[in-house]
């Protein structure tokens, strides 16, 4: 399907977000990622024209956005490049890492980095729907600067009981906050009774294979963990 850029602005240090106009749009689910291309690079990319990004609207906003760390690649200097109204091709909407139908689990969401953009769309579906989950983000950064949509997160966890935001800094000294890497010593002190909840993780590989080996230090059931891998970037 044919898809035009309709805005864009940086929402952390090297981290672009883009909102494209979609006509006819078709549904998805909070979660869910599409395959981007980009007609004509106007940089060479060994790895070609097209990028798999995550959905970071909710289904009730319009159109399709996506949020991407800025690399360097040519695919990603073209897409900075580009303005508004030009062209790209969205090939198809998939994926299968969603909010589970049980709303009666509670769940715990942890980012790393980039790997926040399909928790924005569930975690605003299920504000917005009312619906009856209960959410607990651990979103981990190296310093605030590269934290996107942390104020956004903030106000939504202040105003809405039902979803709690643990940010953690790995590298940022003024953090006044939390601080240091998700693992099992940090998920048992911030997490209540943690053996009966969904972990939904999502980061690069390396990072999501750690949180997993910690959550199975911990006995977390294999079939209370899911993992979504970012790659490449």
């Amino acid at each position: 399907m044919q898809a035009t850029i309709k805005a864009k602005r940086e929402v952390a240090v090297d981290t672009l977000r883009v909102e494209f106009h979609v006509e006819n749009r078709p549904e998805f689910k909070p979660g869910q990622f599409i395959n981007l291309a980009i007609p004509k690079l106007k940089h060479h990319d060994e790895r070609g024209n097209s990028r798999f990004f995550s959905i970071v609207n909710p289904p009730y906003e319009e159109g399709i956005t996506i949020t991407t760390r800025l690399t360097g690649s040519g695919f990603k200097r073209t897409l900075q490049e580009m303005g508004i109204g030009d062209r790209v091709e969205i090939a198809a909407i998939m994926g299968s890492f969603m909010l589970p139908t049980d709303n009666a689990v509670p769940i715990v969401m942890i980012a790393g980095g980039i790997g926040i953009t399909p928790f924005m769309s569930m975690i605003k579906h299920v504000l917005h729907e009312k619906t009856k989950h209960t959410i607990t983000l651990i979103y981990s950064n190296r310093n605030k600067e590269s934290a996107a949509y942390l104020d956004e997160l903030q106000l939504l966890s202040a105003q809405n009981p039902k979803f709690e935001l643990i940010a953690t800094m790995t590298k940022d000294e003024a953090w006044l906050g939390v601080k240091g890497f998700v693992d099992s010593d940090f998920i048992r002190q911030h997490i209540s009774d943690h053996k009966n909840k969904l972990f939904m993780v999502v980061g690069t590989p390396i990072m999501m294979e750690a949180v997993k080996a910690s959550l199975e230090q911990l006995n977390i059931a294999k079939n209370n963990i899911m993992t979504e891998g970012f790659s490449g970037y």
